[in-house]
């Protein structure tokens, strides 16, 4: 951990995650400083770009995608509480 932001390693140089509350109200998904030209294409996650990088409501993410929020009713309906995604995930 360097200045409150956990650091992790994908292959690429080092990023800053930054941290999340303790106890979480809603699912999050994690937008780095990488994303920021994809970011800034989408009117819903413009305002972002310069926050990057920062975590974001997974409904926020839908929206600006133009899905509904099904998909995100039931990960929660099954996980029982919110959880967390990055896409730098979906490559381990």
């Amino acid at each position: 951990e360097i200045n409150g932001h956990v650091h992790v390693q994908y292959g690429r140089p080092m990023s800053a995650v930054p941290p999340l509350d303790a106890v979480l109200s809603e699912p999050m998904i994690f937008l780095s400083a990488a994303q920021r030209q994809v970011v800034q294409r989408y009117q819903h996650l413009a305002a972002l770009a310069d926050r990057l990088p920062c975590w974001v409501p997974a409904r926020t993410v839908a929206d600006a995608l133009g899905f509904d929020h099904s998909g995100i009713e039931l990960a929660l309906r099954l996980a029982g509480r919110p959880y967390v995604w990055a896409t730098e995930f979906e490559n381990v």
